[in-house]
C-alpha cells in the first residue's frame, strides 16, 4: 500500500471514487454490445486504483471539436474551460480537463489511464499519462469523443494506478491547497471559474485555436471584458 495525498484546489471537486464502486454504469446494454466484464483481465483492471471525474458538463461535436467557454480574468489573460489540445489542422481535438487536484512530491510513479468499461461504452478517447515519482503539479485529463455527445459533470474519466503494482491509499487535503509548482502551469481553474461557465463566451474548440493564432491574449481579454 502506498499513500498519496491529493491537494484540493477547488471546493467544487468531487471526492475520488474507489475503482469498482462508481455509481456510473457502462452503456454496453443500451448499445446492444457485449459487456467487456466477461473478460477476467478487464474485470480485474476495472477494480484497481481510484477514479477522477469531470468537474462540469462537456459537449462534444465529435472528434473534431467541442464547446469551450472563454472568460477574462481581468488581468489581460483568458481562461479557456476546458483547455484545448491540438492545432487548427488536427483531425482530433482533445479537451484538457483540470481535475481540480494537484500533488506534491508523488511517492511513486502513477499511471492515469482510461477506464475501459466506461470509456469504450461512451465512445470516448482518453490517452494514458504517466506522472513520474516526485512529480509536483496539477492532474489533468485529456478527452476526445468519436461521436457527438455530452459528458456529464461527475462522470469518471480516468483511473489512477501505481506502476509498482501497489494499491493506492488516497487521501484528500482537508483544506484548499496547491502544490509548490502549480504556478508554472497554464489553464488551472481557480475560484470563480464557474462564472465563466455561466457567462463566458461560447466558441468551438477549433475556433478557439484560430483566435489565439490571430490575436494576442491581451486583445482577446479586452474584447471579452467589453461584452
Amino acid at each position: 500500500m502506498v499513500a498519496v495525498q491529493l491537494l484540493r484546489r477547488l471546493h467544487e471537486v468531487a471526492e475520488p471514487l474507489l475503482a469498482g464502486q462508481s455509481k456510473w454504469k457502462p452503456l454496453w446494454p443500451l448499445n446492444g454490445q457485449m459487456h467487456p466484464n466477461i473478460c477476467p483481465a478487464i474485470k480485474k483492471a476495472n477494480m484497481k486504483g481510484v477514479l477522477l471525474s469531470a468537474l462540469h458538463d462537456i459537449k462534444f461535436d465529435g472528434p473534431e471539436s467541442f464547446d469551450v467557454r472563454l472568460g477574462s480574468t481581468g488581468q489581460n489573460t483568458v481562461l479557456v474551460v476546458p483547455g484545448v489540445i491540438g492545432s487548427p489542422n488536427s483531425t482530433v481535438l482533445f479537451a484538457k480537463l483540470d481535475t481540480g487536484f494537484s500533488v506534491d512530491e508523488l511517492p511513486v510513479e502513477i499511471l492515469s489511464l482510461p477506464i475501459l468499461d466506461l470509456e469504450f461504452s461512451m465512445n470516448l478517447i482518453v490517452p494514458g499519462v504517466i506522472y513520474p515519482k516526485g512529480y509536483c503539479g496539477p492532474l489533468f485529463i485529456a478527452v476526445a469523443a468519436r461521436k457527438a455527445m455530452c459528458v456529464q459533470a461527475g462522470y469518471p474519466l480516468t483511473q489512477l494506478v501505481a506502476l509498482n503494482h501497489q494499491d493506492l491509499e488516497i487521501t484528500v487535503s482537508p483544506h484548499l491547497a496547491t502544490s509548490s509548482h502549480d504556478q508554472r502551469f497554464e489553464g488551472l481553474l481557480h475560484p470563480g471559474w464557474q462564472d465563466i461557465l455561466k457567462h463566458g463566451c461560447v466558441v468551438t474548440a477549433r475556433r478557439c485555436l484560430e483566435l489565439f493564432e490571430q490575436y494576442t491574449e491581451e486583445l482577446i481579454s479586452k474584447t471579452l471584458l467589453a461584452q
